[in-house]
Protein backbone atom coordinates (compact mmCIF):
# COMPACT_ATOMS: atom_id res chain seq x y z
CA UNK A 1 0.00 0.00 0.00
CA UNK A 2 3.21 2.37 1.03
CA UNK A 3 4.94 1.15 -2.45
CA UNK A 4 1.22 2.49 -4.21
CA UNK A 5 1.26 6.15 -2.88
CA UNK A 6 5.52 6.27 -3.54
CA UNK A 7 4.72 5.30 -7.19
CA UNK A 8 2.05 8.42 -7.46
CA UNK A 9 4.47 10.71 -6.41
CA UNK A 10 7.37 12.39 -8.66
CA UNK A 11 10.51 14.24 -7.48
CA UNK A 12 10.29 17.70 -9.53
CA UNK A 13 12.63 20.60 -10.20
CA UNK A 14 10.50 23.61 -10.70
CA UNK A 15 11.65 26.38 -12.99
CA UNK A 16 9.97 29.69 -11.02
CA UNK A 17 10.22 33.05 -12.63
CA UNK A 18 9.94 35.84 -9.94
CA UNK A 19 9.13 39.24 -10.86
CA UNK A 20 10.48 38.57 -14.27
CA UNK A 21 13.73 36.65 -13.42
CA UNK A 22 14.64 33.19 -13.79
CA UNK A 23 15.26 31.81 -10.01
CA UNK A 24 17.57 28.88 -9.09
CA UNK A 25 15.05 26.66 -7.39
CA UNK A 26 17.38 26.73 -4.10
CA UNK A 27 16.42 30.61 -3.71
CA UNK A 28 12.91 30.55 -4.88
CA UNK A 29 10.71 31.59 -2.30
CA UNK A 30 7.72 29.13 -1.88
CA UNK A 31 4.99 31.57 -0.42
CA UNK A 32 5.62 35.33 -0.89
CA UNK A 33 3.40 36.94 1.81
CA UNK A 34 1.69 40.27 0.62
CA UNK A 35 1.78 42.47 4.48
CA UNK A 36 0.54 45.57 3.09
CA UNK A 37 -3.31 46.00 2.90
CA UNK A 38 -3.65 49.61 1.41
CA UNK A 39 -1.16 50.63 -0.90
CA UNK A 40 -2.38 54.25 -0.25
CA UNK A 41 -1.46 54.27 2.76
CA UNK A 42 1.87 54.66 2.15
CA UNK A 43 1.99 57.42 -0.73
CA UNK A 44 2.79 60.59 0.01
CA UNK A 45 0.35 63.91 0.40
CA UNK A 46 0.66 66.12 -2.48
CA UNK A 47 -0.48 69.42 -3.45
CA UNK A 48 -3.50 68.57 -5.62
CA UNK A 49 -4.82 66.35 -2.74
CA UNK A 50 -4.94 69.70 0.11
CA UNK A 51 -6.28 71.51 -2.95
CA UNK A 52 -9.28 69.33 -3.42
CA UNK A 53 -10.22 69.39 0.34
CA UNK A 54 -9.21 73.02 0.75
CA UNK A 55 -9.85 74.81 -2.31
CA UNK A 56 -8.25 77.98 -0.86
CA UNK A 57 -4.75 76.40 -0.40
CA UNK A 58 -1.87 78.62 -2.06
CA UNK A 59 0.89 76.46 -3.70
CA UNK A 60 3.43 78.21 -2.20
CA UNK A 61 2.89 78.28 1.81
CA UNK A 62 1.36 74.38 1.20
CA UNK A 63 4.45 73.61 -0.45
CA UNK A 64 6.54 74.31 2.24
CA UNK A 65 4.70 72.75 4.61
CA UNK A 66 4.20 69.38 2.98
CA UNK A 67 8.03 69.10 2.57
CA UNK A 68 8.17 68.68 6.13
CA UNK A 69 5.05 66.49 6.36
CA UNK A 70 6.35 64.19 4.20
CA UNK A 71 9.24 63.80 6.06
CA UNK A 72 7.74 63.60 9.33
CA UNK A 73 4.80 61.42 8.47
CA UNK A 74 5.80 57.89 9.20
CA UNK A 75 7.29 58.62 12.59
CA UNK A 76 4.44 61.19 13.66
CA UNK A 77 0.77 59.39 12.90
CA UNK A 78 0.27 60.75 9.66
CA UNK A 79 0.91 56.91 8.55
CA UNK A 80 -2.38 55.67 7.24
CA UNK A 81 -5.15 57.53 4.56
CA UNK A 82 -7.61 57.90 7.53
CA UNK A 83 -4.83 60.08 9.53
CA UNK A 84 -3.76 61.78 6.63
CA UNK A 85 -7.32 62.83 5.67
CA UNK A 86 -8.36 64.19 9.17
CA UNK A 87 -5.05 66.10 9.18
CA UNK A 88 -5.14 67.56 6.43
CA UNK A 89 -8.96 68.20 6.86
CA UNK A 90 -8.73 69.83 10.05
CA UNK A 91 -5.36 71.86 9.39
CA UNK A 92 -7.92 73.27 6.86
CA UNK A 93 -10.19 74.75 9.12
CA UNK A 94 -7.57 76.29 11.18
CA UNK A 95 -5.29 77.98 8.42
CA UNK A 96 -6.92 77.62 4.80
CA UNK A 97 -3.10 76.36 4.06
CA UNK A 98 -3.02 80.08 3.62
CA UNK A 99 0.77 82.17 4.32
CA UNK A 100 -1.86 84.77 6.02
CA UNK A 101 -3.08 82.40 8.47
CA UNK A 102 -0.21 80.88 10.17
CA UNK A 103 -0.93 83.69 12.55
CA UNK A 104 -4.48 83.93 13.98
CA UNK A 105 -6.38 86.98 12.54
CA UNK A 106 -7.91 89.41 14.80
CA UNK A 107 -10.20 90.72 12.71
CA UNK A 108 -13.45 89.73 14.60
CA UNK A 109 -16.83 91.49 13.81
CA UNK A 110 -17.80 92.47 17.83
CA UNK A 111 -20.92 90.30 17.26
CA UNK A 112 -18.89 87.48 16.61
CA UNK A 113 -17.28 87.75 19.80
CA UNK A 114 -17.79 84.87 22.56
CA UNK A 115 -20.02 86.83 25.36
CA UNK A 116 -18.33 84.68 27.85
CA UNK A 117 -14.91 87.01 27.66
CA UNK A 118 -16.64 89.84 26.17
CA UNK A 119 -19.82 90.43 27.94
CA UNK A 120 -22.98 92.66 26.02
CA UNK A 121 -23.93 94.57 29.48
CA UNK A 122 -20.77 95.27 31.39
CA UNK A 123 -19.25 98.38 33.62
CA UNK A 124 -15.60 99.53 32.02
CA UNK A 125 -13.45 98.58 34.71
CA UNK A 126 -9.88 99.28 35.35
CA UNK A 127 -8.71 96.50 33.36
CA UNK A 128 -10.66 97.42 30.21
CA UNK A 129 -8.95 100.72 30.59
CA UNK A 130 -5.61 99.45 31.08
CA UNK A 131 -5.78 96.96 28.51
CA UNK A 132 -7.28 99.87 26.00
CA UNK A 133 -5.22 102.32 27.14
CA UNK A 134 -3.52 103.44 23.92
CA UNK A 135 -6.81 102.83 21.90
CA UNK A 136 -9.31 104.74 23.70
CA UNK A 137 -8.49 108.02 21.13
CA UNK A 138 -10.01 105.40 18.42
CA UNK A 139 -13.18 103.90 20.06
CA UNK A 140 -14.55 107.14 21.96
CA UNK A 141 -15.28 110.62 21.58
CA UNK A 142 -16.89 113.31 23.66
CA UNK A 143 -19.27 115.63 22.13
CA UNK A 144 -21.02 118.50 24.04
CA UNK A 145 -24.35 119.77 24.18
CA UNK A 146 -24.04 121.96 20.95
CA UNK A 147 -22.41 118.89 19.69
CA UNK A 148 -19.24 120.00 18.74
CA UNK A 149 -16.22 117.48 19.46
CA UNK A 150 -14.09 117.99 22.34
CA UNK A 151 -10.66 116.61 21.57
CA UNK A 152 -9.07 114.47 24.51
CA UNK A 153 -6.25 112.63 24.91
CA UNK A 154 -6.35 108.92 25.73
CA UNK A 155 -5.54 109.51 29.74
CA UNK A 156 -7.99 111.99 29.75
CA UNK A 157 -10.73 109.46 28.29
CA UNK A 158 -9.15 107.09 30.65
CA UNK A 159 -10.48 109.25 33.63
CA UNK A 160 -13.87 110.10 32.26
CA UNK A 161 -14.57 106.78 31.69
CA UNK A 162 -13.83 105.66 34.93
CA UNK A 163 -15.90 108.58 36.37
CA UNK A 164 -19.01 107.98 34.97
CA UNK A 165 -19.25 104.53 35.27
CA UNK A 166 -20.20 103.54 31.47
CA UNK A 167 -21.67 100.71 30.75
CA UNK A 168 -21.36 99.15 27.25
CA UNK A 169 -20.90 95.81 25.07
CA UNK A 170 -17.43 94.98 25.72
CA UNK A 171 -17.54 93.04 22.39
CA UNK A 172 -17.95 96.87 20.60
CA UNK A 173 -14.83 98.08 22.46
CA UNK A 174 -12.27 95.05 21.06
CA UNK A 175 -13.61 93.91 18.36
CA UNK A 176 -14.65 95.65 14.53
CA UNK A 177 -17.37 97.90 15.25
CA UNK A 178 -19.17 99.83 12.49
CA UNK A 179 -21.48 101.52 13.86
CA UNK A 180 -21.61 104.70 15.97
CA UNK A 181 -23.35 104.63 18.90
CA UNK A 182 -24.39 107.27 22.15
CA UNK A 183 -23.79 104.77 25.23
CA UNK A 184 -23.87 107.73 28.15
CA UNK A 185 -25.21 111.17 28.46
CA UNK A 186 -23.66 112.98 30.90
CA UNK A 187 -25.95 115.42 32.32
CA UNK A 188 -24.55 118.20 34.87
CA UNK A 189 -27.01 120.70 37.56
CA UNK A 190 -27.78 123.96 36.83
CA UNK A 191 -29.92 127.05 37.41
CA UNK A 192 -32.39 128.44 35.30
CA UNK A 193 -33.73 131.80 34.83
CA UNK A 194 -35.79 131.53 37.61
CA UNK A 195 -33.33 130.09 39.80
CA UNK A 196 -34.75 126.81 40.09
CA UNK A 197 -31.83 124.06 39.73
CA UNK A 198 -32.31 121.34 36.81
CA UNK A 199 -29.93 118.95 34.64
CA UNK A 200 -29.25 119.62 31.46
CA UNK A 201 -26.99 118.04 28.95
CA UNK A 202 -23.35 118.17 29.68
CA UNK A 203 -21.81 115.82 27.15
CA UNK A 204 -22.27 112.61 25.19
CA UNK A 205 -19.88 109.86 25.42
CA UNK A 206 -20.20 108.24 21.57
CA UNK A 207 -18.73 104.51 20.82
CA UNK A 208 -16.86 105.59 17.23
CA UNK A 209 -16.97 103.26 14.60
CA UNK A 210 -13.17 101.02 14.78
CA UNK A 211 -11.21 98.56 13.74
CA UNK A 212 -10.50 95.49 15.93
CA UNK A 213 -7.35 95.65 18.39
CA UNK A 214 -5.09 92.74 17.90
CA UNK A 215 -2.92 92.79 21.28
CA UNK A 216 -6.05 93.49 23.75
CA UNK A 217 -8.59 90.93 21.90
CA UNK A 218 -6.28 88.30 22.13
CA UNK A 219 -5.00 88.91 25.67
CA UNK A 220 -8.89 89.31 26.81
CA UNK A 221 -9.84 86.13 24.57
CA UNK A 222 -7.13 84.02 26.31
CA UNK A 223 -6.43 85.11 29.47
CA UNK A 224 -7.21 82.41 32.23
CA UNK A 225 -10.15 83.36 34.30
CA UNK A 226 -12.13 81.34 37.70
CA UNK A 227 -13.30 78.21 36.19
CA UNK A 228 -11.81 78.48 33.06
CA UNK A 229 -11.64 74.78 31.30
CA UNK A 230 -9.78 75.82 28.46
CA UNK A 231 -6.48 74.72 30.22
CA UNK A 232 -4.44 77.66 28.07
CA UNK A 233 -2.29 78.28 30.94
CA UNK A 234 -2.00 81.57 30.14
CA UNK A 235 -2.27 85.13 32.93
CA UNK A 236 -4.42 87.34 33.04
CA UNK A 237 -5.50 90.23 30.94
CA UNK A 238 -2.77 92.54 31.42
CA UNK A 239 -0.31 89.89 31.19
CA UNK A 240 -0.49 90.00 27.59
CA UNK A 241 -0.20 86.34 27.29
CA UNK A 242 -3.11 85.69 25.48
CA UNK A 243 -1.80 87.63 22.70
CA UNK A 244 1.88 86.66 22.92
CA UNK A 245 0.39 82.47 22.76
CA UNK A 246 -2.13 83.42 20.23
CA UNK A 247 -2.61 80.77 17.24
CA UNK A 248 0.34 80.24 15.50
CA UNK A 249 1.72 77.43 13.19
CA UNK A 250 -0.60 75.19 11.01
CA UNK A 251 -2.89 73.95 13.85
CA UNK A 252 -3.16 77.73 15.20
CA UNK A 253 -1.04 76.54 18.62
CA UNK A 254 -2.84 78.35 21.40
CA UNK A 255 -1.90 79.11 25.44
CA UNK A 256 0.97 79.18 26.84
CA UNK A 257 0.89 75.87 28.46
CA UNK A 258 0.80 74.37 24.85
CA UNK A 259 3.84 76.06 24.14
CA UNK A 260 5.64 74.86 27.40
CA UNK A 261 4.24 71.21 26.55
CA UNK A 262 5.59 71.59 22.68
CA UNK A 263 9.06 73.00 24.06
CA UNK A 264 9.15 69.88 26.45
CA UNK A 265 8.18 67.11 23.92
CA UNK A 266 11.14 68.33 21.34
CA UNK A 267 13.49 68.09 23.70
CA UNK A 268 12.56 64.78 24.85
CA UNK A 269 11.92 63.79 21.16
CA UNK A 270 13.85 65.72 18.65
CA UNK A 271 12.72 65.72 15.12
CA UNK A 272 14.76 64.01 12.44
CA UNK A 273 17.13 65.78 10.88
CA UNK A 274 16.51 69.09 13.42
CA UNK A 275 19.64 70.51 13.98
CA UNK A 276 18.42 73.31 16.16
CA UNK A 277 17.73 70.94 19.34
CA UNK A 278 15.96 72.60 22.84
CA UNK A 279 13.74 75.51 21.98
CA UNK A 280 11.94 77.17 24.68
CA UNK A 281 9.03 78.77 22.83
CA UNK A 282 7.83 80.32 25.67
CA UNK A 283 10.86 82.53 25.63
CA UNK A 284 10.43 86.35 25.27
CA UNK A 285 12.76 88.51 23.31
CA UNK A 286 11.17 92.17 23.12
CA UNK A 287 9.17 92.79 26.28
CA UNK A 288 7.81 96.38 25.15
CA UNK A 289 6.76 94.73 21.89
CA UNK A 290 5.88 91.24 23.32
CA UNK A 291 7.72 89.52 20.77
CA UNK A 292 9.56 85.89 21.38
CA UNK A 293 10.21 82.65 20.48
CA UNK A 294 7.05 81.62 20.15
CA UNK A 295 6.46 83.44 16.83
CA UNK A 296 8.93 81.34 15.27
CA UNK A 297 6.32 78.87 15.04
CA UNK A 298 4.27 82.01 12.59
CA UNK A 299 7.19 81.92 10.46
CA UNK A 300 6.36 81.90 6.66
CA UNK A 301 9.88 81.54 5.58
CA UNK A 302 11.28 78.38 8.36
CA UNK A 303 7.54 76.62 8.15
CA UNK A 304 9.67 73.64 10.55
CA UNK A 305 8.32 74.96 13.46
CA UNK A 306 4.48 75.31 12.18
CA UNK A 307 4.41 71.95 11.46
CA UNK A 308 6.21 70.29 14.40
CA UNK A 309 3.91 71.85 16.99
CA UNK A 310 0.96 70.87 14.44
CA UNK A 311 2.49 67.34 14.67
CA UNK A 312 2.53 66.94 18.56
CA UNK A 313 -0.56 67.92 18.89
CA UNK A 314 -1.88 65.63 16.37
CA UNK A 315 -0.61 62.88 18.62
CA UNK A 316 0.01 64.01 21.71
CA UNK A 317 -1.83 67.17 22.48
CA UNK A 318 -4.87 68.68 23.64
CA UNK A 319 -7.45 66.90 26.59
CA UNK A 320 -7.51 63.48 25.48
CA UNK A 321 -10.82 61.56 25.23
CA UNK A 322 -10.67 58.39 26.73
CA UNK A 323 -7.04 58.49 26.34
CA UNK A 324 -6.97 58.99 22.79
CA UNK A 325 -5.91 62.09 21.12
CA UNK A 326 -6.55 63.48 17.89
CA UNK A 327 -4.71 61.00 15.55
CA UNK A 328 -6.11 57.99 17.76
CA UNK A 329 -9.89 58.98 16.37
CA UNK A 330 -8.63 59.85 13.62
CA UNK A 331 -7.97 56.61 12.83
CA UNK A 332 -11.31 55.69 13.56
CA UNK A 333 -12.53 57.99 11.32
CA UNK A 334 -14.14 60.58 13.65
CA UNK A 335 -15.35 63.87 13.23
CA UNK A 336 -16.51 65.08 16.19
CA UNK A 337 -14.15 63.73 18.74
CA UNK A 338 -10.81 64.79 16.90
CA UNK A 339 -12.10 68.12 16.37
CA UNK A 340 -12.94 68.45 20.26
CA UNK A 341 -9.68 67.57 20.91
CA UNK A 342 -8.10 69.93 17.97
CA UNK A 343 -10.19 72.83 19.00
CA UNK A 344 -11.46 72.84 21.87
CA UNK A 345 -15.06 72.52 21.13
CA UNK A 346 -16.77 72.75 17.98
CA UNK A 347 -15.96 76.45 16.23
CA UNK A 348 -15.99 75.71 12.73
CA UNK A 349 -17.30 71.88 12.53
CA UNK A 350 -19.29 72.51 9.94
CA UNK A 351 -16.49 73.26 7.46
CA UNK A 352 -14.43 70.64 9.34
CA UNK A 353 -16.56 68.30 8.68
CA UNK A 354 -17.48 69.45 5.12
CA UNK A 355 -13.33 68.83 4.67
CA UNK A 356 -13.37 65.84 5.66
CA UNK A 357 -16.00 64.38 3.34
CA UNK A 358 -13.86 65.69 0.39
CA UNK A 359 -10.41 63.88 2.18
CA UNK A 360 -12.50 60.27 2.00
CA UNK A 361 -12.79 60.69 -1.72
CA UNK A 362 -10.83 59.15 -4.30
CA UNK A 363 -9.15 62.86 -5.32
CA UNK A 364 -8.61 63.49 -1.79
CA UNK A 365 -6.85 60.92 0.68
CA UNK A 366 -8.94 57.71 -0.87
CA UNK A 367 -10.48 56.48 2.41
CA UNK A 368 -13.52 54.95 0.84
CA UNK A 369 -11.21 52.93 -1.25
CA UNK A 370 -8.77 52.06 1.73
CA UNK A 371 -11.96 50.64 3.62
CA UNK A 372 -12.48 48.68 0.10
CA UNK A 373 -8.77 47.28 0.09
CA UNK A 374 -9.32 46.72 3.80
CA UNK A 375 -12.25 44.63 3.84
CA UNK A 376 -10.85 42.71 0.33
CA UNK A 377 -7.83 41.28 2.10
CA UNK A 378 -7.66 41.86 5.48
CA UNK A 379 -8.84 39.34 8.41
CA UNK A 380 -12.32 38.61 9.97
CA UNK A 381 -11.95 41.30 13.04
CA UNK A 382 -10.38 43.74 10.62
CA UNK A 383 -13.73 43.61 8.13
CA UNK A 384 -15.85 43.72 11.36
CA UNK A 385 -13.92 46.71 12.22
CA UNK A 386 -14.52 48.51 9.10
CA UNK A 387 -18.15 47.58 8.95
CA UNK A 388 -18.92 49.05 12.53
CA UNK A 389 -16.31 52.65 11.26
CA UNK A 390 -19.15 52.66 8.54
CA UNK A 391 -22.39 52.10 10.36
CA UNK A 392 -21.31 54.78 12.94
CA UNK A 393 -20.17 57.43 10.21
CA UNK A 394 -23.13 56.69 8.22
CA UNK A 395 -25.81 57.49 10.94
CA UNK A 396 -27.23 60.88 11.85
CA UNK A 397 -25.45 62.67 14.36
CA UNK A 398 -25.88 66.51 15.45
CA UNK A 399 -23.64 68.24 16.80
CA UNK A 400 -24.57 71.43 18.65
CA UNK A 401 -22.68 74.97 17.45
CA UNK A 402 -22.31 78.45 17.47
CA UNK A 403 -21.94 79.75 14.03
CA UNK A 404 -22.09 83.88 12.56
CA UNK A 405 -24.84 84.39 10.43
CA UNK A 406 -24.21 87.16 7.80
CA UNK A 407 -27.27 88.02 7.13
CA UNK A 408 -28.80 88.31 10.49
CA UNK A 409 -25.38 89.69 11.58
CA UNK A 410 -25.11 87.27 14.37
CA UNK A 411 -24.45 84.19 16.25
CA UNK A 412 -26.96 81.91 16.09
CA UNK A 413 -27.29 78.00 17.64
CA UNK A 414 -26.52 75.28 14.84
CA UNK A 415 -26.74 71.43 14.43
CA UNK A 416 -24.60 70.25 12.25
CA UNK A 417 -25.05 66.77 11.00
CA UNK A 418 -22.32 64.32 10.52
CA UNK A 419 -23.53 61.84 8.61
CA UNK A 420 -22.13 60.50 5.55
CA UNK A 421 -24.32 59.48 2.88
CA UNK A 422 -21.45 57.76 0.64
CA UNK A 423 -19.84 55.62 3.41
CA UNK A 424 -23.94 54.61 3.64
CA UNK A 425 -23.86 53.40 -0.03
CA UNK A 426 -19.72 51.61 0.50
CA UNK A 427 -21.49 49.72 3.46
CA UNK A 428 -24.30 48.42 1.50
CA UNK A 429 -21.82 47.63 -1.29
CA UNK A 430 -19.36 45.35 0.76
CA UNK A 431 -22.22 43.72 2.49
CA UNK A 432 -23.20 42.50 -0.73
CA UNK A 433 -20.46 40.96 -1.73
CA UNK A 434 -20.24 37.36 -1.26
CA UNK A 435 -16.93 35.53 0.25
CA UNK A 436 -15.47 33.05 -2.12
CA UNK A 437 -14.97 29.64 -1.41
CA UNK A 438 -11.26 28.54 -0.18
CA UNK A 439 -9.95 26.23 -2.94
CA UNK A 440 -8.64 22.68 -2.48
CA UNK A 441 -5.59 22.01 -4.42
CA UNK A 442 -5.42 19.32 -7.02
CA UNK A 443 -2.40 17.29 -9.32
CA UNK A 444 0.56 15.24 -8.19
CA UNK A 445 2.29 15.44 -5.24
CA UNK A 446 5.89 17.24 -5.64
CA UNK A 447 8.71 16.92 -3.72
CA UNK A 448 11.25 20.09 -4.25
CA UNK A 449 14.76 19.81 -3.23
CA UNK A 450 16.39 22.03 -1.62
CA UNK A 451 18.51 23.39 1.25
CA UNK A 452 15.78 26.12 2.47
CA UNK A 453 14.14 25.15 5.39
CA UNK A 454 10.21 25.26 5.05
CA UNK A 455 8.07 26.65 7.96
CA UNK A 456 4.56 25.88 7.56
CA UNK A 457 2.62 29.38 7.30
CA UNK A 458 -0.92 29.63 9.35
CA UNK A 459 -3.73 30.65 7.28
CA UNK A 460 -4.79 34.20 8.39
Amino acid sequence: MKEEKRLKSKKYIPKVYYRGELLNHKETPLTVKETELCPYCKEEITFEQVKHVVPEAEKEITEKILVYLNKYRKDYKLDTCLRKAHFIAQVGAEMKFLKKNMQESHNYNYASLPQKYFSKSYTIDSIILESLKNNLNEIFKIVDKSGKIKTKTNIELKSILNEENVVVDVRRLYGKNSKEKTIKEVKEKVKDKTGNEVEELKFKIILKKHKAFRIPLFSRFYATYPNDKRGLGNGNELSREGFMFCGKGIKQLTGKGNYISFSNFRKNNPFPDDPKGYIDFTKITDKTNYKGNFDLLADTNNVIYGVQSALWFYQKGGVSIQKKYAADWAAEDDIKRSTRIINGGYNGIRNRRDNTFKARTEKGFKVYKHYEKIYEKGTKEQQELIENILLNISQEEKVKTREYDNSLKKMVTAYVDLKDVEAEKLLKKLKEVKPVNSLKPKGIKLFIESDLKLTPLKNE
